[in-house]
Order: structure tokens, then C-alpha cells, then sequence
């Protein structure tokens, strides 16, 4: 019977303990903090938190290095184009101070243009088979200019109108039409009202020739025979298409009747 009360003793003393633990373990549970698990949690998570960190750190770090690089490479593309831009504008320079005034180029190209006074507006520059040459523009065609040397590139009004020819002209084109030298006499008339150049040989012949260098009446007499032959429309002046054997037929009777 004496041991019954020491085991109820002993049992309400357990209790106590056991009410004791629980009611610490709670009130750690509420506290965040636990006894025998709590160290290893948060040592893990510290740890995964740091790595993190360091990661994010190198990133940061990487990133810094490439802006740095880019900023860097920047810089000295902007100082290589300002030193293009500085020798392209030196350039230039050069090649203005050496060229010709517009005025100067204006000058050239009505000195030879066949239409002086229909010059428009003052002449710019162009590039004119790979060279940098002064556009002169006329009502009937444009003179280029070399901008450098002021030498006539393209003279585009030369062959728009044809040139007038003089009396000389006009023999020499006959002599070289017929093949005959002997020159009777060489005048103007109006035929039809267009005037002409006539050119009559020794032997009777008759040439008439345009004021652009044309022939357009030839007249060719044949000595023994009592008869003439002629030849109208256009022809090249530098042609020589006449008959051959005509020629020689009138040779021929020439010689005969010497």
C-alpha cells in the first residue's frame, strides 16, 4: 500500500514533464523556432539564398563589362567617323578650290554653242562619264564641261543644225563629186526660191549645191554627142556615187575631142 502513492507521485510528475514539453514545443511552434529542426532549415536555405546571390552578383558583373565594351566600341566608331567626315570635307575642299567658277564654264559653252543666246539658267554640276563636269543647258542641247580643266566634253548643240558652207566649200564638193578640177565659174542663185551654189565646170557641167553642203541638181553635158543628162534630189556631199563609167564616157570624149 506505501508504494501506491509514489507511483501516483511519480505519475503526476510524469504528467507535468509531458505538459511541461508540449507547452514549451507550442509555444517554440508560435515562436518560429524549433528545437532540434530549426538549425539545419535555416543553414539550408542560407546557404541557397548566398549561392543566389553570387549568382546574381556575376551577372550584374558580366553585364557592367559588356556595357563597358559596348560604350568602348562606341566611342571609337564615333572618332572614326568624325575623322572620315574631317578628310572627306578636306577633300572636297581641294576639289572645290581647284575647279572652275560656273560662270567660267557658262562662258566656254557659249563660245561654242551654235544657239549662244538660248542658254538656260547657269550651268550645274554633273558627273559626266566618270568626271565632274558643268552642265550647260540649251533650248536644243546641253555642253558638258570638264569642271577641272574647262575642256569641252560633249558639245550636243553641234550637230542639231547643220553648218552653212561658203563658195570654196561648194567648189571643193563638186570637184570631189564629178573628179574634174577645171573650174569654169562659181556663183549664188535662187532656184525656185531656195538659194544655191552653182558651180559650172570647164567641160559644161553644172553642179548646184545647198548652203548646208547638199547637191541638188547636177547637170552633165555630153561634148560629142550633142545631148545632156542630169541628176536631181539630195545628195551627200560627200558621196561619190556618180557613175563610174559616165565619168569615163566624158573622159573619153574630152580626150576625143582634143
Amino acid at each position: 500500500m506505501k508504494k501506491r502513492p509514489t507511483l501516483l507521485i511519480s505519475i503526476t510528475f510524469t504528467i507535468f514533464l509531458l505538459a511541461a514539453a508540449g507547452a514549451l514545443a507550442v509555444r517554440a511552434a508560435s515562436e518560429g523556432r524549433f528545437p532540434f529542426s530549426a538549425a539545419p532549415v535555416e543553414s539550408t536555405e542560407s546557404a541557397a539564398l548566398l549561392e543566389r546571390e553570387a549568382a546574381y552578383q556575376a551577372l550584374i558583373e558580366q553585364a557592367n563589362q559588356q556595357l563597358e565594351q559596348a560604350k568602348a566600341t562606341q566611342q571609337a566608331l564615333a572618332s572614326q567617323l568624325a575623322e572620315a567626315d574631317e578628310s572627306n570635307a578636306n577633300s572636297s575642299n581641294r576639289n572645290n578650290s581647284q575647279m572652275i567658277p560656273a560662270e567660267y564654264a557658262a562662258e566656254i559653252a557659249l563660245a561654242v554653242a551654235v544657239y549662244p543666246e538660248t542658254l538656260k539658267g547657269t550651268p550645274e554640276l554633273v558627273s559626266f562619264e566618270g568626271k565632274t563636269a558643268y552642265e550647260a543647258q540649251f533650248e536644243k542641247g546641253a555642253i558638258y564641261v570638264d569642271a577641272i580643266t574647262g575642256e569641252v566634253l560633249l558639245n550636243g548643240t553641234q550637230s542639231l543644225e547643220p553648218q552653212e558652207i561658203d563658195t570654196q566649200t561648194a567648189v571643193q564638193i563638186a570637184k570631189d563629186y564629178l573628179g574634174l578640177n577645171d573650174i569654169y565659174q562659181a556663183d549664188e542663185v535662187v532656184v525656185s526660191g531656195v538659194p544655191l551654189y552653182r558651180v559650172i565646170f570647164s567641160a559644161g557641167h553644172f553642179v548646184y549645191i545647198d548652203h548646208t553642203g547638199q547637191i541638188v541638181y547636177v547637170q552633165m553635158v555630153s561634148q560629142t554627142a550633142g545631148t545632156t543628162s542630169t541628176s536631181t534630189g539630195s545628195t551627200d556631199s560627200g558621196s561619190s556615187s556618180h557613175s563610174d563609167d559616165h565619168h569615163e564616157d566624158d573622159h573619153e570624149d574630152e580626150h576625143d575631142d582634143d
